[in-house]
């Protein structure tokens, strides 16, 4: 017959798809397990610059300044950017004028807004030990005290994250801020 052959038969291409197909179902679920470990890492170091650069910024400004989580109020403009109560939304450092330290952080106007993070999602969960609505530094860069005299803890992480992908974020009094890897079962 033909002695020349210079394609594939159908025969071949279909063995070729069907390995092709079992390679691809053992490889997805790794994919999305790297996916999730991934912006588990990553919205947990954002958290942590953002904390650093409220730091930065009181030191640098001699203002409170103030870390908190974001709360539009489902409005696109962020004019309307106020504090919230949910970090998986975001957050905001703004420049605070709050009367007394445990007050909620008061934002004068628009101009008080140094830096808007946008929403991480909802699946990124974000816990505070001791409880806390933001964090505020003071004026030399220190931690506020408006919890009282301990260090603010968060412990970070994505819904269904795995092995060290969560990130424990410690904030000293002196305003210090330390990142560790932690184990996401350990949440």
């Amino acid at each position: 017959m033909f002695k020349n052959q210079k394609a594939f038969t159908l025969i071949e291409l279909l063995v070729t798809v069907c390995v092709l197909g079992v390679l691809l179902s053992l490889a997805v679920p790794s994919f999305r397990s790297q996916i999730v470990n991934n912006r588990s890492v990553s919205n947990a170091e954002e958290l942590a610059d953002a904390l650093k650069y409220a730091r930065a910024e009181a030191m640098k400004t001699s203002n409170t300044i103030t870390l908190c989580p974001l709360d539009n109020k489902d409005s696109a403009t962020e004019a309307d950017d106020v504090c919230g109560s949910d970090w998986s939304k975001g957050w905001l450092v703004v420049r605070d004028t709050a009367a007394a330290v445990a007050d909620a952080p008061v934002v004068a106007n628009g101009d008080a807004i140094l830096r808007r993070w946008a929403t991480t999602g909802t699946k990124m969960q974000y816990n505070f030990t001791p409880a806390r609505t933001f964090v505020r530094f003071a004026a030399l860069g220190v931690l506020s005290r408006d919890k009282g005299t301990s260090n603010a803890v968060i412990r970070a992480h994505f819904e269904k994250c795995k092995g060290n992908a969560a990130r424990t974020i410690t904030v000293g009094l002196s305003g210090m801020i330390r990142v560790e890897a932690t184990a996401c079962s350990a949440l």
